[in-house]
């Protein structure tokens, strides 16, 4: 087994397919065009699903988890783009986003990973594969994650390019992605700017759905109670942009009006 609990054949035809690629794509690919297609999503996970599934104490978490977004960054994504110091999308042909995904990086990668193959299938029906998606761990530099001011960040970027029509939160009761304050102003510029917006889990697209379980229901009451002065960001730079640019007042009538009946 490789080390993050691949086989060791898979991990074999998994390095000489990069390495094939490296020659092809140059790293100066624009954050614009660093979208993912589900069928490239799911041929990722398909390739890490055993490590994706095991489930062990999280010292940060303080929980017994699968692996977290922050896991497959330094696990997989990060180890594999070390040759070229780049991003993984920047190993793939140049896409530009049909839709933009917030999430919290707490949350289980195959949570999210069952979250967007969720919305792509209720929203692009029989084309979901290859619908793109921008995912922000997969679309910038890890190894030198640099984002620059609010305007010129590659999340803006991204969010206002022409082909992008659609902003999603993948919604995970335990790490909620309103709690971070990046997430907030990827929602707050949405609304600003007439973006639809979406609250997605692996079993429903929340705000479109007519019947929901008792965990989307739970969803629901989360959202209604979100508090965005209380939300938090890794830099203190990040904190003041966006808490100088934000009405958090606005933000929070915002998501109840999405997810009101």
């Amino acid at each position: 087994m490789s080390t993050i609990g691949i086989a060791a054949d898979e991990a074999t035809w998994n390095r000489a397919r990069l390495k094939a690629l490296h020659g092809v794509w140059p790293c100066d690919i624009p954050h614009s065009h660093r979208a993912m297609t589900v069928r490239q999503l799911t041929e990722f996970y398909s390739r890490n699903h055993r490590w994706l599934e095991i489930e062990a104490y999280n010292e940060h978490l303080g929980r017994k988890v699968a692996p977290t977004m922050h896991d497959v960054v330094q696990k997989i994504l990060k180890p594999e783009t070390t040759c070229r110091s780049c991003s993984y999308a920047e190993l793939l042909p140049p896409r530009s986003p049909d839709a933009f995904v917030s999430r919290n990086w707490k949350t289980e990668f195959r949570f999210f990973f069952k979250a967007i193959v969720r919305h792509a299938k209720e929203t692009f029906g029989d084309a979901y594969l290859d619908a793109a998606y921008w995912i922000c761990s997969f679309a910038v530099n890890q190894h030198n994650p640099v984002i620059g001011d609010l305007d010129d960040s590659p999340f803006i970027q991204a969010l206002s390019y022409e082909s992008c029509k659609r902003l999603l939160f993948v919604m995970d009761l335990q790490e909620l992605p309103l709690g971070r304050l990046w997430c907030l102003y990827e929602l707050w510029w949405a609304g600003q700017n007439g973006m639809p917006i979406d609250f997605v889990t692996p079993d429903a697209i929340i705000n479109r759905q007519a019947s929901l379980s008792m965990e989307g229901e739970q969803t629901i009451v989360a959202l209604q109670n979100v508090n965005p002065s209380e939300a938090s960001a890794t830099e203190a730079r990040d904190r003041e942009m966006i808490r100088s640019a934000v009405d958090f007042d606005k933000v929070r009538w915002q998501v109840r009006r999405l997810v009101s009946t």
